[in-house]
Order: structure tokens, then sequence, then C-alpha cells
């Protein structure tokens, strides 16, 4: 693949055990209906071998940036779906992750 794509075809069997620990982080409201249908669709590209890491562009900024993507084929022309951006910098200095006992870690 080009130099902005990396794929990887194997897929981790986590992907299936992670989905079934949604907890709703009190007065947070949940996730929106749209980001749990996105990680869906990501976790669909990750079982059938079509999820990618990709070069984006910002279209506000024009940054470069990293992002999580399924890419499908259609005999002729790749399709390119970035869902996720990466972060950049450590994620445990830049977010506070939920607690599975409900609220997040620094809540407590």
């Amino acid at each position: 693949m080009r130099g902005w794509i990396w794929k990887r075809e194997l897929v981790n069997s986590w992907t299936h055990s992670i989905t079934n620990m949604a907890k709703t982080v009190e007065g947070s409201g949940g996730l929106p209906k749209h980001h749990k249908n996105n990680f869906e669709t990501i976790l669909r590209a990750a079982a059938n071998g079509d999820l990618a890491l990709v070069q984006c562009r910002m279209k506000s900024t024009g940054e470069i940036v990293a992002a999580v993507a399924a890419v499908s084929w259609d005999g002729q022309h790749y399709t390119i779906t970035p869902f996720a951006l990466m972060i950049d910098g450590d994620p445990f200095e830049l977010l506070d992750p939920p607690n599975p006992d409900g609220g997040f870690f620094e809540d407590k």
C-alpha cells in the first residue's frame, strides 16, 4: 500500500468483548447514536480486514493527521472513509477515561 496508508490484516479478538463493556457515565447522557453506529462500522471493517491507519489533511487547518479508516475496493478504486483521529501525545495525559464502576477515574 502507499506510504499514507497502513493496513494490518490480523484483527485482535478483544474487539467483541470491548463492545459489551459500555456503561453510561452519570450526567453525560451517554454516547450519541452516530458515534455508536460509526464504532460498529469500524468493528465490521476490522473483522473483514478492511481497517487502515491513514494520513488525512484537516480541511480547517491543512494539518496532516493520522486517522482510523474503513477501506473498500470496488475493483477499480479504493474508497477510504475516515472515522476516528489518532491522538497526538500521551492519551493518559490528555484524557480521563471512564471508570468501569461509574464516572471518571479522576472524579474518585
